[in-house]
């Protein structure tokens, strides 16, 4: 194979991952600013108590909605402590916002257990989860995938996870995807914003 052919597999295998499906975030300096996103939208699944949540149910809230899992070691433990903190800023701490975790393991994730791992975090969440199906069709509708990942000791599993964190409007409009760069004061700055 010749040298120019190497490189232009190499160019194309860098401009295909350069195109992740969604939008990156601003630069550090640059202030985030709302947007319209034309996917998201109402669903139904089921809350960490055993009771049906539609999210349409919620309008004239606002909600921060993340896709994880009870047994993640890392991005979901701390983008719950960064949301804590978030609502804890004067921006956010109104009371009419609500933090939804869908679970991207429903096989493990019953609503017990659900339920005992978000009462571990200082904020207002409800749990949700549903069918393999069902919460796949949610994700996709948020542009949010998920995949078995590594096994680890004891026939235990991570998964593999979008951890954006999406913000719905009052009135169900996904308006931003926080990123793990974006800290508990831009969190509160948007949430403010949407008022």
């Amino acid at each position: 194979m010749t040298t120019s052919r190497i490189a232009l597999i190499l160019a194309g295998l860098l401009l295909v991952a350069g195109c992740g499906g969604q939008p990156p975030s601003p630069p550090p300096n640059e202030k985030p600013a709302l947007q319209r996103f034309p996917f998201g939208g109402d669903f139904a699944l089921t809350d960490h108590r055993g009771a049906p949540f539609r999210l349409q149910d919620q309008r004239g809230k606002i909600v921060l909605l993340f896709f994880g899992y009870t047994s993640c070691p890392d991005a979901c433990p701390t983008t719950l402590i960064r949301l804590g903190q978030a609502l804890k800023l004067p921006d956010a701490d109104r009371g009419d916002v609500l933090v939804v975790f869908v679970t991207v393991d429903p096989v493990r994730d019953t609503p017990k257990a659900l339920g005992e791992y978000l009462a571990n975090f200082s904020l207002p969440a409800i749990g949700l989860s549903g069918s393999d199906t069902e919460v796949h069709q949610v994700a996709t509708r948020y542009g949010a995938s998920y995949k078995r990942g590594a096994d680890i000791a004891e026939g235990g599993y991570l998964m593999d996870h979008t951890d954006r964190i999406f913000l719905v409007d009052q009135q169900g409009a996904l308006r931003y995807l926080f990123s793990r760069d974006d800290t508990p004061e831009q969190i509160a700055e948007l949430i403010g914003k949407l008022r």
